[in-house]
């Protein structure tokens, strides 16, 4: 049986690490759950061809929760080390970065990660986990192991990658869901253009494939089948003048579900090689998507029209997602007065589904909003935000029955209007926001569990004082869901204090919250909400913050328990900048 470390001296361990570390580490957001930060990297410019430069920032953070539920969402001891660097010689720069947790594991796709990029004037080699975006349709953004290079000497736009995009994840008694196993995933990806940031015109083609031996003994029919792709696709954006503009992205897939599935037969010899090259057989699926904009900017005037079709079930292993079944038609008007005080801008359209007439019943949006902004003085503005969309539903291949039918109105108007009073040392500011959205459902069968009314106040109100370096915040807030099934109210108020001492090297900030919360089912309760955060720098590259978080919640009814939750980070910083290495 493997033994396995008490919490204790997981601390001890993690705390000593930290001192070693120390010198080290900066720039990375210490909480395992959400998103990640960027490392904090601080900018020395130009190496003037002088010796060698390096940059970058490294980070250690740990992060210690607690909750008094008998089931904790998280994990109560965690860490993250992280780090960029750019070093610089001459005309080459070479950024590396890497991440390092302990939320690696065999049933995950890779959280630890490195990567380099080395530049050379117009050659940038990429090495590592990297993610690079061709087209929204093609390659757009998915983290990918493995090496690519882009040149771009003058107008000539040229990139290739090649690597593994997912890694492989055997199915078993871990997984919650049986879709979550994979294989290991390549692709290769080449983009050949010619232009400039502002004109340009881009080929890219890429090509991915399963490894079907990446899972064995492979009978369950639930579990994922070894699959291929192939897209083309090309972008056009072409200023034309000072005033238009012109964006066209088109791509085309041809996508296998199963590359073990039953032959295509074909006498065809050019058919054959296709089929061949393509990896065609009876799972096979060939889709398109277009995505184009034509815009006119003057100066207190602009308009523009879009169109977007994406075919059902489009695809591409470079994209992990992509809205299909879709075609969307929209007219986006703007116009500045009064000297650029008042800006006006919109957007009109429609868009429905069941692009391949093969739905039961086929879905239509009208989509409206509008903005707008006054700003008459430094004193006082205000801005304004509606929209109206309606959903509604045709037959498709099956009659529509008035039980089931959707047709439904979604509005909602935001107004926040701001005063901003004081000196430059000593300023007052106090924001105002009004809030309401509403689902008006038009069905009178499904009215009743459908339609909802929310609606929100909020007030702030701060004070700061820059040469005494102080901000106090106090705010109070109003909100409540209404619908047939349960009325639900959120009301309650904060207050913030933050200080500065020491010329900013020291920086404390503590708050604190209060809620009642009504509800017509459970009876809600009331929640408390505190959190403290302080920071010191000291000899300008090192910084150490400590953030404390805790959520009381008393329940109302024995239905819903109280709780209490505590987070402690702990985290240490290292940023550099060296102009000369050599």
């Amino acid at each position: 049986m493997q033994h396995k470390p008490s919490p204790t001296k997981h601390l001890w361990l993690t705390l000593a690490a930290m001192f070693w570390l120390g010198n080290c580490f900066a720039g990375w957001s210490p909480d395992t759950i959400a998103v990640v930060e960027h490392p904090a990297v601080i900018d020395m410019g130009v190496n003037n061809g002088i010796g060698a430069g390096i940059n970058g920032g490294l980070q250690l953070s740990n992060v210690f929760y607690h909750t008094s539920l008998d089931t904790a969402y998280r994990s109560p001891l965690s860490y993250i080390i992280s780090g960029q660097f750019n070093l610089s010689w001459k005309k080459i720069t070479l950024p590396f970065s890497f991440i390092l947790s302990e939320q690696e594991r065999n049933f995950r796709q890779p959280f630890n990660q490195f990567g380099a990029s080395p530049q050379y004037k117009w050659v940038t080699i990429h090495a590592g986990y990297r993610n690079i975006t061709f087209s929204p349709y093609t390659l757009a953004g998915h983290t990918f192991l493995g090496g690519g290079v882009e040149l771009n000497p003058g107008k000539l736009r040229f990139a290739a990658i090649y690597g593994r995009f997912t890694k492989a994840v055997h199915p078993d008694s871990v997984l919650i869901l049986p879709g979550q196993s994979a294989y290991d995933r390549y692709a290769l990806s080449v983009k050949l253009g010619v232009g400039k940031a502002t004109n340009y015109f881009d080929v890219m083609y890429l090509k991915g494939w399963d490894n079907p031996n990446a899972i064995i003994n492979v009978t369950d029919t639930s579990i994922a089948r070894p699959a291929s792709n192939s897209v083309l696709g090309f972008t056009l954006h072409q200023q034309m003048g000072k005033h238009f503009l012109l964006k066209l992205t088109t791509a085309a897939s041809v996508f296998t579900n199963d590359i073990n599935s039953s032959e295509v037969e074909a006498t065809d010899k050019g058919v054959i090689k296709l089929i061949d090259a393509f990896n065609v057989n009876t799972s096979t699926q060939f889709h398109y998507a277009v995505d184009g904009s034509f815009g006119y900017t003057g100066n207190n005037f602009g308009i523009g029209a879009a169109y977007k079709r994406i075919s059902p079930d489009y695809k591409s292993m470079g994209v992990y997602f992509v809205t299909n079944d879709v075609e969307q038609y929209t007219l986006i008007p703007s116009v500045n007065l009064w000297k650029r005080k008042i800006r006006l801008g919109g957007s009109v359209g429609f868009e429905h589904d069941n692009l391949a007439a093969n739905r039961s019943f086929q879905t239509e949006r009208v989509i409206g909003s509008a903005n707008v902004s006054i700003n008459p003085s430094p004193v006082f503005g205000i801005t304004g935000n509606y929209y109206n969309y309606s959903i509604g539903q045709i037959q498709g291949i099956k009659q529509l029955n008035d039980t089931i039918r959707l047709a439904q109105v979604n509005r909602g108007i935001t107004i926040t209007p701001r005063i901003t009073l004081g000196k430059k040392q000593l300023r007052h500011m106090v924001l105002f926001t009004y809030d309401t959205r509403n689902l008006d459902d038009k069905n009178v069968y499904t009215a009743t569990y459908t339609e909802y009314q929310t609606s929100t106040q909020f007030i702030n109100y701060a004070i700061t004082h820059i040469d005494k370096g102080y901000t106090i915040t106090l705010s109070a807030n109003n909100n409540a869901i209404k619908s047939e099934v349960v009325n639900t109210s959120y009301r309650g108020g904060s207050v913030g204090v933050s200080k500065s001492f020491y010329k900013n090297t020291l920086n404390v900030s503590v708050n604190g919250g209060y809620n009642i919360i009504a509800q017509t089912i459970d009876g809600g309760g009331n929640m408390l909400n505190y959190n403290t955060n302080i920071s010191y720098r000291f000899f300008k590259k090192h910084l150490v913050s400590l953030f404390g978080y805790s959520n009381i919640f008393n329940s109302a009814t024995a239905t819903i328990p109280s709780y209490t939750d505590y987070t402690f980070r702990l985290q240490y910083q290292y940023s550099f900048a060296k102009k000369s290495i050599l």
